[in-house]
This record gives C-alpha cells, structure tokens and sequence, in this order.
C-alpha cells in the first residue's frame, strides 16, 4: 500500500478551497444471494470471485487492486478508510470481504460490505456531475454482467431500506471554517435538515466532526431519479460556497484581527509543538487552510495541507514507521511531519 496520496486528490477541482472532495457511491445487491448479514462464508466468497470477474473486464478498473479483508490487520483496514476507500463500517470488520481499487484511487468497489457491493467514485473539488456520469457507467457496465437484485416499484434492493431505489448516495466533504467562527452554520444545518440532506463528521455517519470539515449528503434515495440527487445535493454545495465566501468576506471586513489571530496562533503552535493529537493537529491546519485562502500565509499552498489531512491520521502514521508506535509517539511523529511539511522551525 502506498503511502502519497491518490491521484483524485492531487488534481485539484472546481472550488477546491471549500470543497475538499466529491463522491457518488451506489449501493447493489446480487439476486440470489441473502444480504451480506446473512451470507454464509462460501455466499461471500462467490460474491468476490464474481465481483472481481467483472472488474477485470473493466476498462476503467484496468491495473486496479484487489485487497482481502481475510487476513488485512487493522491497521491496513483503517488506512484504506482515512484514504475514503472503504466505510468507517467496513474498517471495523473482517472475514471474506474486500475491496478493489483503481490505480489512481479514483474509484472503489466494496464488497460484503452491508450490500453486496458498494462502488463509488471520489474527485477533488465540485465535480459531482461528472463523478455521477463516470460511476453511472460503471454501473451500466457492471450490471451487464452482474444480476442485480431489483424489484418495480422499489428500484434496487438494499439492506437497508433508506438506500433501496436508487441506491445512490452524492456527498461532498466541505470545509467551513467561517461559517463555524460567524456561527451562521447553525443555520445551516437547519435548512439542510427541511431538504433531506445529512451533514456528518470527517468519515460519514458516526464519525466526528473535525478541523471544520463536514460531509454532506442526501437522505433520500427512493422516489427521485439519479441525476435529480445529485443535482439537489450540488445546488445546496453551491449554496454553502457562497455562504462560506460571504462569510469570510464579512470577517476580513469586520473582524480581520481575529482571523489573524487564529491564523497566527496556529502557525505558533505548529512552529513549536512537539506532540500534537489528530484533533489539534486538524483544527491547526483548518485555520492555516483559512489564512492561505486570506493571503495571510506565504509561501504555502492549500495542496500541502490537503496532503497533511490523509497523511498524519494514525494508520497512516503506523503504516509510515513500520515499528510500533505507541499514541504518544504518533503524536510526536505527527508534530514534526507536519513541521517539516511546513517548512517552519529549525534547520
């Protein structure tokens, strides 16, 4: 497994200096088989093989891996989560089930996950029309191979009940550092409930919420067709862009000297600290990602942090000093890799 990040996130998208990322992800089951709750062992090695067939004839999945969960330890589970790879569900579990990805890392296709099969497709910035049209395809052409289980007048069906008829899912991860200083994102959240929409942590449901960072997405996936979903969930992305500007235009208008202060606290602390915890060390890079869109750090670029975001969470970190690493000494590990990447301090 390699350490750098994907390329989805390198080539950097439209309003990337909100929108960390966009993913569509669809959720198939194959009829003839029990949910994957209810699978036996040998059910759940047929799904594979069957998957992993159809995948080898893709040309978009070409040069793709496969990655066996059968005996993937921990830790390589949970740093293909913190590459959103896989589901935070997913990470937790073992046993027949995997995953195949792409070379780029572009596109992902879970299996024996809750569903059968959970494909998605991640870019970077507002792009979630076009990872819709990429992944729709897919589809097309999985299920020339596969029988999806599918049932009129439901759509597809799913283990759970929220995700039957389309099965889709769009979600963007944003970054909202003003809108939580003004504290607007009150109303926000609001609104987003009155339309359907869930706004969740870093890693989706269940995950918490750090360094400003939110994952929005739709509720609803029975009774609107695909591109009505993505088409709701990008027009309330476009509306949280513009508030975000608005907001951070009404900071620097009113209150810079705050801005500047948070900025320059944290550019203080990652200057000095020699331990930082995941949690500080996002919330300090949130504000610095602030102060670079405020022409307030020289000298370093949103791509840097972005990097940052993946690479210093703790598997990758285990992954990165192959010897044990006890949280303290992840911690320590993290302070200078983030210090080094700054190019602040000595040497």
């Amino acid at each position: 497994m390699v350490l750098s990040v994907g390329h989805w996130l390198r080539d950097k998208g439209p309003e990337s200096d909100i929108v960390f990322s966009s993913r569509i992800r669809l959720a198939r089951n194959l009829k003839g088989f029990p949910f994957s709750s209810h699978c036996t062992e040998q059910q759940m090695r047929d799904i594979i093989s069957l998957t992993r067939s159809c995948a080898s004839r893709s040309s978009p999945l070409k040069g793709a891996k496969f990655y066996s969960f059968k005996e993937m330890s921990m830790i390589d589970r949970q740093f293909l989560m913190e590459r959103f790879l896989i589901s935070r569900d997913l990470a937790k579990s073992a046993g027949e089930k995997g995953v195949i990805v792409d070379a780029a890392e572009r596109i992902s296709l879970m299996i024996n996950e809750e569903d059968h099969l959970r494909m998605q497709t991640l870019r970077s910035g507002l792009l979630l029309s076009e990872a819709w049209e990429e992944l729709n395809a897919l589809d097309d052409e999985f299920d020339g191979h596969l029988d999806f289980a599918f049932e009129e007048p439901w759509g597809y069906l799913t283990a759970c009940p929220s995700n039957a008829g389309t099965g889709l899912r769009a979600s963007v991860m944003v970054h909202l550092p003003a809108l939580i200083m003004t504290k607007r994102i009150v109303n926000i959240l609001q609104t987003a409930s009155k339309m359907h929409i869930a706004i969740r942590g870093l890693h989706g449901e269940g995950s918490e919420m750090l360094g400003d960072y939110f994952q929005i997405s739709n509720q609803a996936t029975l009774g609107k067709p695909e591109d009505e979903i993505v088409e709701m969930t990008e027009t309330l992305t476009r509306q949280l862009i513009d508030q975000e500007k608005r907001a951070r235009e009404d900071l620097m208008k009113n209150d810079r000297i705050a801005v500047e202060d948070k900025v320059g606290r944290a550019i203080g602390t990652l200057t000095g600290a020699r331990i930082l915890s995941t949690r500080e060390a996002m919330e300090l890079l949130s504000s610095i990602r602030l102060g670079i869109y405020c022409d307030m750090v020289p000298g370093i670029n949103s791509e840097i942090l972005d990097s940052l975001l993946i690479e210093t969470q703790p598997a990758h970190l285990q992954k990165r000093f192959p010897d044990h690493l006890d949280p303290l000494a992840r911690d320590i590990e993290r302070a200078k890799i983030i210090k080094g990447a700054l190019k602040y301090g000595e040497g």
